[in-house]
């Protein structure tokens, strides 16, 4: 049953780095090599991939631990308890807006420089949308689960 499940991008480059040491290894043959290769990248099922190691010594089976039960909240509440939380979260996205202002600034300190003298501070209008934006952001972000 297991062998009609789906497999995903680490399981292909898995097979795919396998058949690459076998290659160096001198067990395949180049066209051999591409051939399987190109199997594993194609392979949509787990059954798709059997066979391409099979009859190789030294190799491991496909993992299918991705296969196992996932923690509630889906893939963004995973990534988020890995990357510290909702206070990481945030801080990452006014890092970013932080990194905008300090570009809009600038351009619009050369361009002042270059044009003979600083005129009106354009970078508040973008700025002042994107703040207000990121303000709904975070409290949405730290109001949330």
């Amino acid at each position: 049953m297991d062998d009609e499940k789906r497999v995903g991008d680490a399981e292909r480059r898995e097979v795919a780095d396998q058949l690459r040491v076998a290659f160096e290894a001198g067990r395949l043959e180049l066209a051999e090599f591409d051939e399987r290769v190109a199997r594993a990248y194609a392979a949509k099922t787990y059954r798709d991939l059997d066979g391409l190691l099979g009859d190789l010594p030294g190799t491991a089976p496909v993992s299918r631990s991705a296969l196992q039960r996932r923690p509630p909240g889906g893939p963004a509440a995973t990534a988020r308890r890995h990357r510290g939380g909702k206070w990481a979260e945030v801080r990452s996205m006014w890092v970013g807006f932080g990194t905008l202002t300090m570009v809009l600034c600038g351009i619009w300190l050369i361009t002042g420089i270059a044009g003979g003298g600083l005129s009106y501070f354009w970078p508040v209008w973008p700025l002042g949308f994107v703040a207000l934006g990121m303000a709904i952001a975070t409290w949405t972000t730290l109001m949330n689960d």
